[in-house]
């Protein structure tokens, strides 16, 4: 499984988005505090679910929250 990974904060704001490509999560290091949008899989689906981590003690820890893509 890939993933990939980026900034929340970052999500939107430019016409060109860049995600990281790692292979497992514990692969990644985030910073402190900082929250991150977490895709899994290569390709986007029409709709799609995006996890949101959060950057705790050099790891990523999954949140309650997620953020809803739709294609179009």
């Amino acid at each position: 499984m890939i993933y990939h990974i980026m900034k929340d904060n970052d999500y939107g704001k430019n016409d060109m988005e860049i995600w990281r490509k790692v292979k497992r999560l514990r692969d990644f290091k985030p910073e402190e505090g900082v929250e991150y949008l977490v895709r899994k899989g290569v390709k986007k689906k029409l709709f799609d679910k995006w996890q949101i981590y959060k950057g705790v003690d050099g790891k990523l820890v999954a949140t309650d929250f997620a953020r809803m893509y739709m294609l179009f």
